[in-house]
């Protein structure tokens, strides 16, 4: 039976991954006291992303966002320092687009209209979401989309990068069909490292590993109090 409290997201099983032994433990007791980092805490660039890459101008949009996330007066404990981390976001995101080319791709960026369907593993819920989808226009269009992973103690590795570009892809197909996603336009943005992603040719073997690390995160859960 699938426990509501036992959601995770794909980001943050992406850290689990890369986590050893005692860092996987932390991840589970932050994941189920409710103290793990808060997926707000990145909002700013993460929207001023979005809105920049669906822009008719995105250089000149990403001036402005930049002033307008640097000018901002964040919230919490420590808002100078919220404020800083969205900027110095903001700024990796934009580098790792240019340098990559995105905008000199044949692709239309847009807001994501469907949300992607969670994966179900044992009593884990792995829930995804892109930030920005894309589509390439042909008689029968192509759908897929981009995802910034905005954490800036746990950077990817190019296992993890996988394998949470392989869960996107999965949801997505859930979704939309496979002839109706591309797998290859499928990207995640890693912004603190500069690093880029896409969907493996070896998916099945990527969602294995997930769903091994669902279950592995599972047990961890019931029987955390007593180790």
């Amino acid at each position: 039976m699938l426990t509501k409290n036992k959601q995770l997201s794909v980001n943050k099983l992406a850290e689990y991954l890369d986590a050893r032994p005692a860092r996987r433990a932390s991840i589970v007791r932050q994941q189920k006291s409710g103290n793990g980092h808060p997926a707000q805490y990145y909002t700013l660039s993460q929207a001023a992303m979005r809105r920049i890459l669906i822009s008719d101008d995105p250089s000149k949009t990403y001036a402005l966002e930049l002033t307008l996330v640097s000018s901002h007066e964040g919230w919490g404990n420590h808002p100078r320092q919220l404020v800083a981390n969205n900027v110095e976001a903001l700024k990796g995101m934009w580098a790792t687009v240019n340098q990559h080319d995105f905008l000199s791709l044949e692709l239309t960026y847009r807001k994501p209209v469907q949300p992607l369907a969670p994966r179900i593993y044992g009593d884990v819920l792995l829930t995804s979401r892109f930030d920005v989808e894309t589509i390439i226009a042909s008689k029968k269009p192509k759908y897929a989309g981009m995802k910034f992973y905005l954490n800036k103690a746990h950077p990817l590795s190019d296992f993890s990068g996988a394998v949470l570009a392989a869960m996107l892809h999965e949801s997505s197909v859930e979704v939309l069909g496979k002839n109706s996603v591309s797998r290859t336009n499928i990207t995640i943005i890693d912004a603190f490292q500069g690093s880029v992603f896409h969907a493996p040719s070896l998916m099945k073997q990527h969602v294995a590993e997930a769903a091994a690390a669902a279950k592995e995160f599972s047990f961890h859960w019931d029987n955390i109090d007593q180790y």
